[in-house]
């Protein structure tokens, strides 16, 4: 019997045939036929949970390394002076040009977008076209194509090992606490904080106990923020057996025709009387 995620893993829209290219103009263009917002939205409080990290360890700039990638769209927008409009046009108007990789041609127009004292912004993801497009972008500065999940996967490399802070905006529900499980036995500073965004299809509960028994504390934001449209009747009857089954009331929200996700923060438990849960999420 499928679990209630795998069956909404099922049951969503498949990007699968466009999330792993050379070129992200058909990601572009199918996340914004559907309406993807959700690294947007999530960014004011991953930027509050960044200077609370700074505040309390110190340092003008983090090292972060982004779980599940893909393309670099969460370094575009922490580094950048960039929207999602922004990429979503990028990759547009880019025209085609066989002697020159889209990556190369992106690259200087990223380049008059470039933010100072920017943050040092690592990538891991399985899609090794993204990862490498995202890598010669300069949208992130070291990538490594991996399945975490995967119980062959390869150690992961030095520079990625020892971070400040995790973030991942979409595979929260795509993968589990064995993920989490890696990054943090190879770290080999202080214990990383750790910011996500989940859908509220998907029972966190898992990842806050497996957090806790690391040595973390997790907060949750108050009110959730939009991810995308809902695609199909298919989709949306099992966003809505989902919520029934968690006890979550769609109203508002997905009974409104998007998915909504939820973000949380954990944090070393020595460090999480810090910061309160109105700085972290406004």
């Amino acid at each position: 019997m499928l679990t209630s995620n795998t069956a909404f893993n099922a049951a969503k829209a498949d990007f699968n045939d466009v999330y792993d290219q050379p070129d992200p103009r058909e990601y572009f263009a199918a996340m914004k036929r559907v309406g993807y917002r959700l690294p947007e939205n999530v960014m004011p409080s991953f930027l509050r949970v960044i200077e609370a990290v700074r505040r309390v360890r110190g340092g003008a700039s983090l090292t972060i390394l982004d779980v599940g990638c893909s393309y670099g769209i969460n370094g575009a927008l922490l580094n950048y002076e960039l929207t999602l409009d922004d990429l979503y046009g990028c990759a547009e108007q880019r025209e085609g040009d066989p002697g020159r990789e889209p990556a190369e041609i992106d690259r200087k127009f990223f380049a008059t977008r470039k933010t100072p004292f920017g943050h040092r912004v690592h990538g891991v993801d399985r899609a090794a076209f993204a990862i490498g497009y995202a890598t010669s972008a300069g949208l992130i500065d070291q990538g490594a194509a991996l399945d975490l999940e995967a119980a062959e996967s390869p150690e992961l490399p030095a520079g990625l090992a020892d971070v400040d802070l995790i973030i991942s905006t979409g595979c929260v529900g795509y993968v589990t606490v064995k993920t989490f499980a890696r990054l943090l036995d190879a770290n080999t500073g202080r214990l990383p904080w750790i910011a996500t965004s989940a859908l509220r299809t998907l029972d966190y509960s898992s990842f806050e106990r497996f957090f806790g028994e690391r040595g973390y504390v997790t907060s949750s934001s108050v009110r959730p923020v939009k991810q995308r449209a809902i695609t199909s009747e298919t989709e949306r009857a099992q966003t809505l057996s989902n919520l029934a089954a968690l006890g979550k009331d769609p109203a508002g929200f997905e009974s409104e025709g998007d998915l909504y996700a939820d973000c949380y923060v954990s944090m070393p438990a020595e460090e999480a009387g810090s910061v309160t849960r109105e700085e972290l999420f406004g």
